[in-house]
């Protein structure tokens, strides 16, 4: 009997290729993806993206500034979050 329903192998996170809720970005999240555009292969932790994305004294001042820009930026679908905590950007970042 037949369902009506394919069976297909799970997709990752990222290969989802709806549309973000939308394309607006702020300055901290910006600085988050030049940063990572650098190396998008590569995961970085959450302490390493708060220092390196931004001068010394922004992240002197607030180390964990990075911690609601990145959140953001995974609902939107721009960026991915591995199971050790770690950020990347996603395979089909298109730019912004």
């Amino acid at each position: 009997m037949h369902t009506g329903f394919k069976s297909r192998a799970p997709r990752h996170k990222c290969q989802d290729r709806r549309q973000p809720e939308h394309k607006f970005m702020t300055a901290a999240e910006f600085e988050i993806i030049a940063f990572l555009k650098q190396n998008p292969e590569t995961f970085y932790n959450r302490k390493e993206i708060s220092r390196k994305a931004v001068g010394r004294n922004e992240y002197e001042e607030n180390p964990h500034w990075a911690a609601a820009p990145l959140a953001a930026l995974v609902v939107q679908k721009y960026v991915i979050q591995n199971d050790s905590g770690h950020y990347r950007l996603c395979d089909n970042f298109d730019g912004v």
